[in-house]
Order: structure tokens, then sequence, then C-alpha cells
């Protein structure tokens, strides 16, 4: 706790110091009062605003007892002003000055710390004029202490106009069911801990990545991205009882510890409280929640009836069910960034091909990756009876007719047996229906960087692909 010795050993000219205190404790509230013994002192303390006392940055402001509290910040495009990412932990403000110096005249920086005084990894390089900072933003790379910044014209979100007392002051947001603590108590453990897409995880990632071109607030990425990951967690609990999994990430599925009946009605749960978040962002988010909730619906229900009714279906349109299924999510995701961004780009081509070859390389993976094998089980999708992009090339390759041949035949078997599941890969192997999906995914992968390309480049999505390619593509 920061004592009046400490503030008085930072601060000259003090005359008294006045901590304000919780009721009757020793604990203060964070702030207090200082009497200065002239106008000299006083000019001088504010000038020592955030000085660190205790690793912990001290705030200086004037106290006017008449005057209502502002936000401090600007909250709207500022086009002098750049807000800066990926900022090493170790970089100084100095550093970042002399590291934007070269595009023209640095006016002020500041490094966004926690109240701990911890750097929250974020910063803002203010310059005198606008086409400086411009510059900046389209060099191709700043580089500080290996860490590549992520640089953007600084947005902050408005602020809402001063309510008129003659209309109604109600948050739409308090229209919202908001007893969630009693509500969560219903969902199961698995969905509470991993409803939050983070960056580190692919989806978080090729977010951040679309973002790089289409530049909305934090904000609204991180409740975009939320809406996503809540969507993406509650169709793999769905899609594990329609496949009858046994095990997710390596635990047993969530519906052989809760219970068939409370696990869908938590996907379902979880889906409506995305819909209920997508009508806080606009009417046009909730209209596009559901025209890709709709697709990816219609998509699943593809894959459901060629499994059922071992209906091997061509290429193409295995290709199209997935753009509808597994593109779904991606789709959303980048149409809700879309909708909150001044820039237009078309990426339906790009995110077709990302959503095929996501899910080609997830069919070659499940048959032929130790990993997955040990996170879910050995060869799941034969146990599953799954049309995989592997299966459909062995069996439209088959010398043998269709009713008699050996891969469809264990496929109809939905077996739990390795030995016949490592046969079935053997017969794969032979008909070399797996460097056949090899190929079609470099092919794919190559489609993916020349439209990176076309669209004006991206070194995030280069950096996912290069991710999603490691032990697949040489």
């Amino acid at each position: 706790m920061t004592t009046p010795e400490q503030i008085k050993q930072v601060l000259d000219g003090v005359v008294e110091v006045r901590l304000v205190y919780r009721g009757r404790s020793k604990l203060t509230k964070g702030y207090g009062f200082v009497d200065l013994d002239s106008e000299k002192s006083y000019q001088e303390a504010l000038a020592k605003d955030r000085i660190p006392i205790d690793g912990r940055p001290m705030l200086v402001s004037i106290n006017n007892p008449e005057k209502r509290p502002v936000f401090k910040y600007s909250t709207g495009m500022e086009k002098s002003k750049l807000f800066v990412r990926n900022v090493h932990h170790n970089c100084t403000e100095d550093q970042l000055r002399d590291a934007f110096s070269m595009f023209g005249e640095v006016k002020a920086v500041r490094i966004v710390t926690h109240i701990s005084g911890k750097p929250k990894g974020m910063a803002y390089v203010e310059f005198t004029k606008e086409e400086d900072a411009l510059k900046a933003v389209e060099a191709p790379e700043i580089i500080i202490h290996d860490r590549k910044l992520i640089v953007a014209i600084s947005n902050p979100p408005q602020k809402s106009a001063k309510a008129d007392s003659s209309k109604s002051s109600i948050d739409p947001a308090s229209l919202v069911s908001t007893d969630r603590k009693t509500s969560l108590s219903m969902v199961p453990r698995g969905v509470r801990t991993s409803s939050k897409m983070t960056a580190n995880g692919i989806r978080g990632k090729l977010a951040m990545a679309f973002n790089i071109w289409l530049q909305v607030t934090d904000d609204k990425l991180s409740l975009i991205m939320e809406i996503v990951q809540m969507l993406h967690d509650a169709s793999l609990l769905i899609d594990d009882i329609e496949d009858s999994s046994v095990l997710r990430r390596g635990l047993p599925v969530t519906h052989h510890i809760y219970g068939i009946p409370r696990t869908i009605n938590t996907a379902n749960y979880v889906y409506f409280i995305a819909l209920e978040k997508c009508t806080l962002l606009s009417d046009k988010a909730a209209a596009i929640f559901a025209e890709q909730m709709l697709e990816l619906h219609r998509g699943q229900g593809k894959e459901l009836f060629w499994r059922d009714t071992f209906t091997c279906p061509t290429e193409a349109e295995y290709e199209e069910m997935v753009v509808q299924k597994t593109g779904g999510l991606f789709f959303l995701a980048v149409k809700l960034i879309e909708l909150f961004s001044a820039r237009t780009y078309d990426f339906s081509n790009l995110l077709r091909q990302i959503s095929i070859y996501f899910q080609i390389r997830d069919d070659y993976l499940n048959l032929m990756s130790e990993d997955i094998a040990k996170q879910k089980s050995f060869a799941e999708d034969l146990t599953e009876g799954k049309f995989s992009f592997p299966i459909i090339h062995a069996i439209r390759c088959s010398p043998n007719s269709l009713n008699d041949d050996p891969v469809l035949k264990i496929l109809r078997q939905r077996t739990d047996d390795i030995e016949v599941k490592k046969d079935c890969i053997n017969l794969l192997n032979e008909r070399h229906s797996f460097e056949y999906t090899l190929s079609r995914l470099r092919t794919i992968s190559s489609q993916i960087r020349k439209e990176i390309l076309r669209l004006g480049g991206n070194h995030e999505l280069d950096e996912v692909m290069n991710l999603l390619e490691k032990g697949i593509i040489n």
C-alpha cells in the first residue's frame, strides 16, 4: 500500500497528503489528495503522471470538486494516432519512439498497463501529422525485441451521448437476462471452462488475421470471437452425440458423463446465449448469425444423410457440404467483423478454400495422426461410418463394384476393431488415397496463398497457414 511518505519522496513541495480510507479500516480506496506549496510544485506534480511507486503507476490529475468525471482519452477515429499491439513486455516508450520516428515526428507515446503497472502488450503512438501515421501503418514490418508489431489507426469505440432525461435511459444490455450464476451451474464444467476463444486457438488466430485487413476495435473483435467460440463448443457437444464419439481431446465425451438429455439441452442453451450476445451487436448481426447457423446445419444434415444411407458423395458434393458445415463459423466470424469495418473486401473465395483445406486436413489426420488417435480414438471416422475425403477417393476409384467394395463394407460395420480399421487404412494406401489427399491439400494451400496476395497480403494469415501445414505438407 502506498504511504504518504512515498508520495512525498516522489513529489516536491508537498504540504499535506490525505489518503481516502475504506470506512474505519486501515485499507485505502486507492486514491487521495495532495496539497502543494506553490504553482511550480503543482505543475511539476502534474508532469509526473504515471510515475511508478513500488512498480505501480501513480496517476496524477487536477482535483476539481465541481467538475464531473469524464473519460480521459479520445473516443473516435484518431488519424494521427496509432494503436500498436504485440508489444514486448520489456519494450520501453523510448524504444517505441525511436522505432516510429523514421516515419515522422512523434508527438507522444503511451504504453498501456494494468493497474499493477504490468504492460498489457499494447501502446499508443501519436504523430504530429496524419500522413506520417499512415506511413507507419503501411510499413511492411516494425520489429522490437524480435516481435513484429501490429499497427493500426487508433479508433476507440464511441461513447454514448448523455441520455435525455425525458427518454428511457434503460441500457439494451439490461433487457438481457443477467442471472448467469444460477444458469451456469446447469452447464457442464467442460463447456464453462472452454467457452472463451483465445488468440492461441486456430479460430482466434484466423479472426485476428482477418482483422489485419478489416481493422475493427478490440472490444467488438473480442465479443465476436467469444460468440463464435461458444457456438463451436456447443456444436462439438452435439457432434459427439451424433457421431457416437467416445473421447474428445483425450477425455470422455460430455454426454458420457452428464447424459444425452442434459448435454443436448446445454448445447441449445449455449447457442441461445450466443444469439443473445449477437443481438447486442446489432439486428444485422443476429440476421448473419441465423444465416450461417442454417448453413452449418444444412451441411451437417448432408453429412449425416450420406452416412446413415451409405451414400458415397462425389468430391464436389463433399466440398460443397464442407463449405456449409465447417465454413459456417468461419463465414460467421468474418461477416460479423465486416459489419463493423469501414473497409470492403470480397473474402468469399478465400473463406471457401480455407474451410475446405481445414476439413480435408482434419480428415487426413483422423486416419493418420497418432496424436489425434490419443485425443479421440484410432481412426474414429471409420467407426463413425463417415465419408471423409480419403475414403471418398478410395471408394470412387475402387476396381470393384460399389456394392462389393471392401472399404465401403468396413465403413458400414462402424467397427471398433483396430485390426479391421488398420486393414481399411492399408486399402486406402494401396489406392493412393492419402497421396491424393496430400496433393489436394497442396493445391488448395497454393490457391489460398495466391488469394491472400491478391487481397494485399496478410502476414498473420500466412502464419496460420504455416501452422496448419506443419507436419502435413512438406
